[in-house]
């Protein structure tokens, strides 16, 4: 039993502990945004570490560089959601105009699409979460073009039986735009419905 802000409170039970734990997490998160914002930036950098491509050491590098500023988009996604979405948008966009090349090797290799890209994804979240449909429906928009641009820009489009990986390509980026977008939205919605309650 410890004493807190004048009160007795005792510890968790051992069955209570996990639930005890993540509580204190999600209030931790929540005290520090920009902290939580920071570690999820370098979590989506790690994801790419292994897909950086092989070349010069100035090509490497760059490719670096695009990663770390797509990562870093989220790090001021609650006070500029609109901003940091454009930011990563206009970033994702070079990657699918020059780093994505139909039967050929892309303009420049330091802009092909990686697991930092998931970045977008985290930023429609926050743009549904925290402005207007109309804002959020248009972020919406822009990623599920940017999917389909991508995906008819991919090289195993257009072999002669695309069938599955067309089909997961679809679901993946499509799926997970139209899913970050909806949980947003549905975070929107409770918090409109309790200011108007």
């Amino acid at each position: 039993m410890t004493r807190s802000g004048g009160r007795r409170t005792s510890a968790p039970s051992a069955g209570a502990y996990p639930g005890y734990v993540l509580q204190n997490v999600y209030a931790w998160l929540r005290r520090h945004p920009w902290q939580a914002d920071s570690a999820l930036a370098v979590v989506l950098l790690a994801l790419s570490a292994d897909q950086v491509p092989a070349g010069p050491a100035n090509v490497v590098f760059a490719a670096i560089m695009v990663n770390v500023l797509l990562a870093a988009t989220v790090i001021p996604r609650r006070r500029y959601p609109v901003a940091a979405f454009a930011a990563a948008a206009a970033i994702g966009a070079a990657q699918v105009a020059f780093g994505l090349q139909v039967g050929a090797s892309a303009p420049a290799v330091a802009l092909q699409p990686s697991a930092t890209d998931l970045a977008i994804v985290v930023l429609l979240y926050t743009l549904a979460a925290c402005r207007p449909r109309r804002i959020s429906i248009t972020g919406l928009t822009i990623c599920l073009l940017g999917s389909a641009i991508a995906i008819a820009r991919w090289t195993p489009a257009h072999t002669a039986h695309p069938g599955t990986p067309l089909f997961a390509a679809v679901i993946g980026l499509g799926g997970l735009a139209l899913l970050a977008w909806v949980l947003g939205d549905s975070v929107a919605y409770r918090y409109r419905h309790a200011y108007y309650a």
